[in-house]
């Protein structure tokens, strides 16, 4: 299955070490990459990605304000220097944080939690089709 991929990273060595892992990875098709969160914000794809590679520290938006300007609800990659804000990660549903400079060990690695966590959702959405579906037979 291919997932579709956005970028978010205002760092252009980052952003392109990152595209060029989404790039290269048979289950991802890059769908935009971003510079900036502004940019990202005022685009009609970006409620089309499954998955969500975003910055911490953007120069423009905080990524965590980011997060609340969409409405829609992507597997999100962090992607910071350090691992900190634990309990905003939490509050954001972040579903992996990765230590930038990001490995393609560290990549996989990320990618096959953000792919199971979207099957899962794929799949209880599908139990809940059918459940409703029986219910609104009777």
């Amino acid at each position: 299955m291919i997932y579709k991929a956005i970028v978010i990273d205002d760092s252009a060595i980052q952003r392109l070490t990152t595209t060029h892992l989404v790039n290269n990875h048979p289950n991802l098709k890059l769908i935009g990459s971003f510079s900036n969160a502004s940019e990202a914000l005022t685009t009609t794809i970006l409620d089309q990605a499954e998955i969500l590679l975003l910055d911490t520290m953007l120069s423009d938006i905080d990524a965590f304000e980011v997060l609340d300007k969409v409405a829609f609800r992507p597997a999100i990659i962090m992607m910071h220097a350090s691992k900190n804000n634990a309990e905003e990660n939490q509050i954001h549903r972040i579903t992996d944080y990765l230590v930038k400079p990001i490995s393609k060990k560290e990549f996989e690695s990320a990618l096959q939690r953000v792919i199971a966590e979207i099957e899962a959702s794929r799949k209880f959405k599908d139990v809940l089709g059918s459940i409703n579906k029986k219910i609104n037979q009777k």
